[in-house]
Protein backbone atom coordinates (compact mmCIF):
# COMPACT_ATOMS: atom_id res chain seq x y z
CA UNK A 1 0.00 0.00 0.00
CA UNK A 2 2.95 2.31 0.89
CA UNK A 3 4.71 1.41 -2.26
CA UNK A 4 1.35 2.13 -4.43
CA UNK A 5 1.13 5.64 -3.27
CA UNK A 6 4.86 6.24 -3.29
CA UNK A 7 5.17 5.31 -6.89
CA UNK A 8 1.25 7.47 -7.78
CA UNK A 9 2.64 11.03 -9.51
CA UNK A 10 1.76 13.90 -7.01
CA UNK A 11 -1.04 15.62 -7.26
CA UNK A 12 0.19 19.15 -7.89
CA UNK A 13 1.51 18.26 -11.10
CA UNK A 14 -1.62 19.06 -13.05
CA UNK A 15 -2.14 22.23 -11.12
CA UNK A 16 1.66 22.96 -12.59
CA UNK A 17 0.97 22.37 -16.28
CA UNK A 18 -2.44 24.31 -16.29
CA UNK A 19 -0.94 27.41 -14.76
CA UNK A 20 1.97 26.94 -17.57
CA UNK A 21 -0.93 27.59 -19.73
CA UNK A 22 -2.46 30.55 -17.61
CA UNK A 23 0.74 31.83 -18.00
CA UNK A 24 0.82 31.43 -21.84
CA UNK A 25 -2.13 32.76 -22.44
CA UNK A 26 -1.33 35.72 -20.43
CA UNK A 27 2.12 36.32 -22.06
CA UNK A 28 -0.08 35.77 -25.14
CA UNK A 29 -2.77 38.61 -24.46
CA UNK A 30 0.23 40.92 -23.24
CA UNK A 31 1.97 40.70 -26.85
CA UNK A 32 -1.27 41.19 -28.48
CA UNK A 33 -1.77 44.09 -26.94
CA UNK A 34 2.03 45.81 -27.27
CA UNK A 35 1.79 44.50 -31.33
CA UNK A 36 -1.66 46.25 -31.39
CA UNK A 37 -0.74 49.40 -29.78
CA UNK A 38 2.09 49.70 -32.21
CA UNK A 39 0.03 48.33 -34.68
CA UNK A 40 -2.32 51.39 -33.89
CA UNK A 41 0.71 53.96 -33.84
CA UNK A 42 2.23 52.67 -37.12
CA UNK A 43 -1.81 52.97 -38.51
CA UNK A 44 -1.75 56.79 -37.14
CA UNK A 45 1.62 57.68 -38.84
CA UNK A 46 0.45 56.42 -41.79
CA UNK A 47 -2.50 58.17 -41.81
CA UNK A 48 -0.44 61.14 -41.13
CA UNK A 49 1.77 61.06 -43.72
CA UNK A 50 -0.69 59.93 -46.70
CA UNK A 51 -2.65 63.28 -45.29
CA UNK A 52 0.30 65.24 -45.81
CA UNK A 53 1.24 63.89 -49.43
CA UNK A 54 -2.43 64.71 -50.15
CA UNK A 55 -2.22 68.27 -49.21
CA UNK A 56 1.16 68.26 -50.98
CA UNK A 57 -0.81 66.80 -54.00
CA UNK A 58 -3.55 69.24 -53.81
CA UNK A 59 -0.77 72.06 -53.72
CA UNK A 60 0.38 71.08 -56.78
CA UNK A 61 -2.22 70.68 -58.95
CA UNK A 62 -3.75 74.37 -57.57
CA UNK A 63 -0.32 75.58 -58.60
CA UNK A 64 -0.59 73.87 -61.89
CA UNK A 65 -4.16 74.58 -62.61
CA UNK A 66 -3.08 78.56 -61.64
CA UNK A 67 -0.35 78.56 -64.83
CA UNK A 68 -2.01 77.31 -67.01
CA UNK A 69 -5.15 79.60 -66.28
CA UNK A 70 -1.98 82.53 -66.79
CA UNK A 71 -0.47 81.28 -69.79
CA UNK A 72 -3.76 80.44 -71.49
CA UNK A 73 -5.34 84.07 -70.27
CA UNK A 74 -3.68 86.44 -73.45
CA UNK A 75 -5.87 83.26 -75.77
CA UNK A 76 -9.38 83.29 -73.47
CA UNK A 77 -11.13 84.66 -76.83
CA UNK A 78 -10.30 81.61 -78.66
CA UNK A 79 -10.66 78.85 -75.81
CA UNK A 80 -13.94 80.75 -75.34
CA UNK A 81 -14.69 79.48 -79.31
CA UNK A 82 -13.58 76.44 -78.63
CA UNK A 83 -15.56 75.55 -75.86
CA UNK A 84 -18.36 76.17 -77.43
CA UNK A 85 -17.88 73.20 -79.40
CA UNK A 86 -20.09 70.01 -78.42
CA UNK A 87 -17.80 67.78 -76.07
CA UNK A 88 -15.10 70.35 -75.30
CA UNK A 89 -14.65 72.09 -71.96
CA UNK A 90 -12.61 74.41 -71.10
CA UNK A 91 -9.53 71.78 -70.44
CA UNK A 92 -10.02 70.40 -73.78
CA UNK A 93 -9.54 73.87 -75.17
CA UNK A 94 -6.61 74.61 -73.79
CA UNK A 95 -5.00 71.59 -74.83
CA UNK A 96 -6.34 72.03 -78.48
CA UNK A 97 -4.48 75.36 -78.35
CA UNK A 98 -1.55 73.93 -76.54
CA UNK A 99 -1.11 71.47 -79.54
CA UNK A 100 -2.31 73.23 -82.69
CA UNK A 101 -1.94 76.76 -81.99
CA UNK A 102 -3.60 79.65 -82.67
CA UNK A 103 -1.90 80.72 -86.19
CA UNK A 104 -3.90 78.77 -88.48
CA UNK A 105 -1.90 80.60 -91.85
CA UNK A 106 0.73 78.10 -91.77
CA UNK A 107 -2.10 75.80 -92.63
CA UNK A 108 -3.35 76.35 -96.29
CA UNK A 109 -6.66 74.60 -95.61
CA UNK A 110 -8.78 72.89 -92.96
CA UNK A 111 -7.46 69.44 -94.81
CA UNK A 112 -4.17 70.65 -94.10
CA UNK A 113 -4.21 70.65 -90.61
CA UNK A 114 -6.49 67.44 -90.41
CA UNK A 115 -3.43 65.65 -92.51
CA UNK A 116 -1.07 67.12 -89.80
CA UNK A 117 -3.07 65.90 -87.16
CA UNK A 118 -2.59 62.16 -88.93
CA UNK A 119 -6.82 62.30 -88.46
CA UNK A 120 -7.44 61.00 -92.26
CA UNK A 121 -6.60 57.73 -93.89
CA UNK A 122 -3.83 56.82 -95.50
CA UNK A 123 -3.55 55.94 -99.39
CA UNK A 124 -1.08 54.57 -101.12
CA UNK A 125 -0.30 53.78 -104.26
CA UNK A 126 1.94 51.42 -106.75
CA UNK A 127 1.78 50.30 -109.83
CA UNK A 128 -1.37 52.04 -110.56
CA UNK A 129 -3.28 50.84 -107.59
CA UNK A 130 -4.18 53.07 -104.37
CA UNK A 131 -4.78 50.96 -101.22
CA UNK A 132 -5.84 52.75 -97.60
CA UNK A 133 -4.26 52.50 -94.81
CA UNK A 134 -4.64 53.68 -91.39
CA UNK A 135 -4.25 56.86 -90.30
CA UNK A 136 0.15 57.81 -89.60
CA UNK A 137 1.23 58.42 -86.21
CA UNK A 138 0.91 61.92 -85.24
CA UNK A 139 0.38 63.99 -81.64
CA UNK A 140 -0.54 61.25 -79.48
CA UNK A 141 -1.66 64.40 -76.67
CA UNK A 142 -3.94 65.95 -79.90
CA UNK A 143 -4.93 62.65 -80.58
CA UNK A 144 -6.01 61.76 -77.20
CA UNK A 145 -8.11 65.09 -76.96
CA UNK A 146 -9.94 64.38 -79.78
CA UNK A 147 -10.58 60.78 -78.44
CA UNK A 148 -12.37 62.39 -75.13
CA UNK A 149 -14.29 64.86 -77.53
CA UNK A 150 -15.31 62.00 -80.13
CA UNK A 151 -16.25 60.15 -76.72
CA UNK A 152 -18.30 62.61 -74.80
CA UNK A 153 -20.45 63.08 -77.94
CA UNK A 154 -20.69 58.98 -78.72
CA UNK A 155 -24.44 59.52 -76.81
CA UNK A 156 -25.36 63.10 -77.34
CA UNK A 157 -27.99 64.59 -79.57
CA UNK A 158 -25.54 66.80 -81.07
CA UNK A 159 -23.97 66.38 -84.99
CA UNK A 160 -20.99 64.82 -83.97
CA UNK A 161 -22.91 62.78 -81.90
CA UNK A 162 -24.98 61.61 -84.97
CA UNK A 163 -21.80 61.40 -86.80
CA UNK A 164 -19.95 58.94 -84.77
CA UNK A 165 -23.01 56.92 -84.43
CA UNK A 166 -23.73 56.55 -87.96
CA UNK A 167 -20.00 55.71 -88.15
CA UNK A 168 -19.91 53.24 -85.86
CA UNK A 169 -22.98 51.24 -86.87
CA UNK A 170 -21.16 50.52 -90.14
CA UNK A 171 -17.24 51.24 -89.80
CA UNK A 172 -16.69 50.29 -86.24
CA UNK A 173 -16.14 52.57 -83.41
CA UNK A 174 -12.17 53.41 -84.25
CA UNK A 175 -12.96 54.84 -87.40
CA UNK A 176 -15.86 56.73 -86.28
CA UNK A 177 -13.81 58.27 -83.63
CA UNK A 178 -11.31 59.25 -86.02
CA UNK A 179 -13.84 60.75 -88.44
CA UNK A 180 -15.38 62.65 -85.43
CA UNK A 181 -12.54 64.22 -84.68
CA UNK A 182 -11.66 64.89 -88.64
CA UNK A 183 -14.60 67.02 -87.98
CA UNK A 184 -13.76 67.88 -84.46
CA UNK A 185 -10.80 69.90 -86.19
CA UNK A 186 -11.84 71.07 -89.24
CA UNK A 187 -14.77 73.37 -86.56
CA UNK A 188 -11.25 74.12 -84.93
CA UNK A 189 -9.88 75.37 -88.20
CA UNK A 190 -12.94 77.79 -89.28
CA UNK A 191 -13.14 79.08 -85.60
CA UNK A 192 -9.32 80.32 -86.17
CA UNK A 193 -11.75 83.35 -87.37
CA UNK A 194 -12.23 85.82 -84.57
CA UNK A 195 -16.13 86.63 -86.55
CA UNK A 196 -16.93 83.02 -86.49
CA UNK A 197 -19.39 81.41 -84.34
CA UNK A 198 -19.94 77.69 -83.91
CA UNK A 199 -23.69 76.83 -84.84
CA UNK A 200 -25.13 72.98 -84.51
CA UNK A 201 -25.74 70.82 -87.29
CA UNK A 202 -28.01 69.15 -85.03
CA UNK A 203 -28.78 64.89 -84.91
CA UNK A 204 -31.33 65.11 -87.65
CA UNK A 205 -28.57 67.15 -90.22
CA UNK A 206 -27.80 63.62 -92.11
CA UNK A 207 -31.61 62.84 -92.66
CA UNK A 208 -32.60 65.87 -93.67
CA UNK A 209 -30.43 65.73 -96.24
CA UNK A 210 -31.88 62.51 -97.86
CA UNK A 211 -34.21 62.10 -100.48
CA UNK A 212 -37.27 60.57 -99.68
CA UNK A 213 -38.31 59.37 -103.30
CA UNK A 214 -34.82 58.39 -104.09
CA UNK A 215 -34.14 56.33 -101.45
CA UNK A 216 -37.96 54.59 -101.05
CA UNK A 217 -37.13 54.16 -104.98
CA UNK A 218 -33.18 52.31 -103.97
CA UNK A 219 -35.02 50.08 -101.02
CA UNK A 220 -38.20 48.88 -103.61
CA UNK A 221 -34.64 47.83 -106.19
CA UNK A 222 -33.46 46.38 -103.09
CA UNK A 223 -36.66 44.28 -102.51
CA UNK A 224 -37.41 43.20 -105.68
CA UNK A 225 -34.14 41.63 -106.05
CA UNK A 226 -34.49 39.82 -102.84
CA UNK A 227 -37.93 38.73 -102.86
CA UNK A 228 -38.24 38.38 -107.35
CA UNK A 229 -41.86 40.13 -107.02
CA UNK A 230 -42.38 43.49 -108.45
CA UNK A 231 -42.93 46.56 -106.32
CA UNK A 232 -44.90 49.40 -107.03
CA UNK A 233 -44.87 52.82 -105.36
CA UNK A 234 -48.43 53.98 -105.06
CA UNK A 235 -49.55 57.07 -102.81
CA UNK A 236 -46.43 56.56 -100.45
CA UNK A 237 -46.98 52.84 -99.84
CA UNK A 238 -44.90 49.77 -101.30
CA UNK A 239 -48.02 47.33 -103.69
CA UNK A 240 -46.64 43.93 -104.81
CA UNK A 241 -48.40 43.84 -108.41
CA UNK A 242 -48.10 41.03 -111.04
CA UNK A 243 -45.35 40.95 -112.98
CA UNK A 244 -46.93 40.64 -116.27
CA UNK A 245 -49.18 44.09 -115.69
Amino acid sequence: MTDAVAASPPLSAPRRRGGGRIVLWLFALALLAVLGWRGRQAWQAWQAQAAAAARDQAGQWHALDARIEKEIGPFSGQAARLAEIPGVDAVAAAELIAEIGVDMTRFPSDAHLVSWAKFCPQTHESAGKSKSKGRGRGNPWLAGTLGRIAFANSRADTFLGARYRRLARRRGKQKAIVATGNSVLTVVYLLSDPMATFCDLGPGYYESRINVHRRARDLVTQLQALTGQHIVIRDGKAVITDAAA
